[in-house]
């Protein structure tokens, strides 16, 4: 048993001799070639390359040493960045700059409006959004130059105020008798009369209520063809209007009521109003008064401080 592990260890020594000297011959013959491939080659330039244009390379190495002013170009007043991408919108076959004014994309919105203001400019109803939700558009805020992106700058609540119809309550009255006592009827809305025996003197139609009307002087007249136009001026308390009744001829002291309706955010329909009443909006804290009730239109103030400020018309809506 040890004989045979004996001759196991020298197989083994046997074999790592003649691997080491296997690598030894190997470095040898590494060794005696490398002289060889670390001999220097030497080329010859080839003549078709030619002569070497010295002119060419002087004004390119001029061309480097030059200091260039870059200049924004100027365009519609206004110099474009170099260093920045500019955006470009092609609209019906047409390029738009949003940099410069002119042509504006979303007419009458200026392309400056749109760009401050971050504004969703590529959508075609850029116009009718309401990026901050207070009830009035993009175009609405441009016309009265607020900011829309913020509800606490606005146009006026009232500018979401419109007429939408007048109503006439005829009121109509006559002269019955020429001389005094004088006689005066009332035909609509409801029929009644009254007799005034001296003028000036006060006059109503409904019993228990402060006399509306007051006689202020009476004129016999006639034509030159002898027809009676005697007339009786009067004055309606309620309204401080004046007038003149002639005998026999009918005058309509209609009343006049405007229907109006305010659009912020909803639709809302206001009760209808007389000249000189008084009014509120829905969630606005100010009071406003009808001035004056034309066919189409409203005349209306706000009220400060009991005292009704700088009127403005209220129309149909566009």
């Amino acid at each position: 048993m040890a004989n045979r592990e004996a001759n196991y260890d020298k197989i083994i020594l046997g074999s790592a001799a003649l691997l080491a000297l296997a690598v030894a011959g190997y470095l040898y013959t590494l060794k005696a070639g490398f002289g060889e491939k670390m001999v220097e080659t030497r080329s010859t330039p080839k003549a078709e390359f030619g002569e070497i244009p010295i002119e060419n390379v002087d004004s390119a190495i001029g061309n480097l040493k030059t200091v260039f002013n870059w200049v924004s170009p100027v365009k519609g007043n206004k110099p474009v960045p170099l260093n920045k991408s500019i955006p470009i919108i092609l609209k019906d076959g047409q390029l738009f700059d949003m940099f410069v004014e002119t042509p504006p994309l979303r007419d009458p919105m200026t392309n400056k409006y749109l760009r401050d203001n971050d504004l969703e400019y590529l959508s075609a109803n850029v116009g009718d959004l309401d990026p901050d939700g207070d009830g009035f558009n993009n175009l609405e805020e441009f016309n009265k130059q607020t900011n829309p992106k913020s509800s606490e700058s606005h146009p006026p609540e009232t500018d979401k105020l419109f007429f939408k119809e007048r109503i006439q309550n005829s009121y109509i009255l006559s002269l019955a008798t020429p001389d005094l006592p004088l006689l005066v009827q009332r035909t609509e809305p409801t029929r009644g009369s009254v007799l005034i025996p001296a003028v000036p003197g006060d006059f109503g139609f409904d019993k228990g209520a402060p006399p509306r009307f007051k006689a202020l002087a009476f004129h016999k007249k006639t034509t030159p063809e002898g027809k009676d136009v005697s007339e009786l001026e009067v004055e309606d308390v309620a309204t401080n209007q004046k007038f003149t009744l002639v005998y026999k001829t009918p005058f309509n002291l209609a009343e006049f009521q405007v229907k109006l309706e305010f659009r912020l955010k909803v639709v809302t329909e206001l009760p209808a109003l007389k000249k000189g009443e008084t009014f509120r909006l829905p969630e606005v804290p100010n009071t406003y008064k009808v001035i004056d009730v034309a066919e189409d239109s409203a005349t209306i103030a706000e009220i400060k401080d009991g005292t009704p400020g700088t009127p403005f018309v209220v129309s149909k809506r566009p």
